[in-house]
C-alpha cells in the first residue's frame, strides 16, 4: 500500500487492473486488488492466530492502551500498539499461542514468565523511558521501585496499570485498574535519589489490588506497569514514557 500525498493528477477512486485508487480524507490511497485463496499453510494459520490474540489482548487492555498510547499516523492507539509490540507478536505466531479460556490477560501473563521470552511487552511510548520493579504482598499492596530516564519533577503522574487473574468461585476471570498518583513539590524533596521514586504503602496507600479489583476472589496472577506523563510540552504536545509490563515478585506483609 502506498499513500500519494501530492494528488494533483487524482481526483477520484477507481480501479486500473490490478491497482486501486480510493480517496481517503484528501489523500490518495494506492493499493493492489485483495485477491482470495483457499490456502491454509500452517504459517498463515500462525500469523492469523498471533492476529487475532494480539486483537484480544488489546480490547482487554484497553484502558492502558488509551493511557500510554498516542494515534500514530494513519492509524489509531491500538495500531501503535501492535507496532511497539513486534516481538510479542512474532513470539506469539512462532510458538501458537492461545489465550487460556479466553482470557488474553492469562496469556500475556505465561508469556512475561516464560524464560524463552525475551522481548518486553511495552505499555506505553514516549520520549522518556520508566524502568519499574514491583512487589506485591498477601493483602495486595503493591511497592516498588520505579526509575525514570530524567529527573522527576513536581507535576510529575504516575500512571499504574494492573491487570489481574481473579478465581471467582472456581472460575477464573480477569480485569484490568488503573490508579495515579500526582507527585507534589513534598514528593520530589523526600527523593534519596532524583530519577528514582519509591512506591510503598506510606505514600500510596491505595495502591492495593484486592482493593481495586471489582473481582472479589482470590488473586491468581497480576501483571502491572507503571506510565510517567508530565506536564505537555509548549506546543501542547504529550510528555510521556515509555513503559514496560512485568510480574510482580511475591513478599509478605511487613
Amino acid at each position: 500500500m502506498a499513500i500519494i500525498r501530492n494528488n494533483a493528477f487524482f481526483d477520484a477512486s477507481g480501479s486500473i487492473g490490478d491497482i486501486t485508487f480510493r480517496n481517503v480524507n484528501g489523500r490518495i490511497i494506492v493499493s493492489r486488488k485483495i485477491t482470495h485463496t483457499n490456502s491454509n499453510t500452517p504459517k498463515q494459520r500462525a500469523c492469523r492466530n498471533s492476529f487475532g490474540q494480539m486483537s484480544k489482548l488489546a480490547k482487554s487492555l484497553k484502558l492502558i492502551i488509551n493511557a500510554g498510547f498516542d494515534p500514530i499516523e494513519n492509524g489509531s492507539k491500538y495500531n501503535h500498539f501492535y507496532k511497539a509490540n513486534a516481538a510479542l507478536a512474532d513470539f506469539i505466531s512462532r510458538n501458537n499461542i492461545k489465550d487460556c479460556d479466553n482470557l488474553p490477560v492469562c496469556m500475556l501473563y505465561n508469556v512475561l514468565a516464560d524464560e524463552a521470552f525475551t522481548g518486553q511487552v511495552l505499555s506505553a511510548r514516549g520520549n522518556m523511558d520508566a524502568r519499574s520493579e514491583f512487589v506485591i504482598d498477601a493483602e495486595g499492596q503493591v511497592s516498588g521501585l520505579l526509575s525514570l530516564s530524567r529527573a522527576f519533577k513536581a507535576g510529575d503522574s504516575i500512571t499504574a496499570g494492573i491487570a489481574l487473574l481473579v478465581d471467582v468461585h472456581r472460575r477464573l476471570m480477569e480485569t484490568v485498574v488503573l490508579q495515579t498518583y500526582a507527585l507534589a513539590p513534598p514528593d520530589i524533596e523526600g527523593l534519596t535519589s532524583p530519577n528514582q521514586f519509591l512506591i510503598n504503602k506510606k505514600n500510596w496507600e491505595a495502591l492495593n489490588a484486592c482493593a481495586l479489583s471489582p473481582l472479589q476472589g482470590a488473586i491468581r496472577g497480576v501483571v502491572i506497569t507503571a506510565i510517567v506523563d508530565g506536564p505537555p510540552d509548549r506546543a501542547g504536545r504529550p510528555n510521556r514514557s515509555t513503559a514496560y509490563f512485568s510480574l510482580p515478585a511475591t513478599g509478605q506483609k511487613k
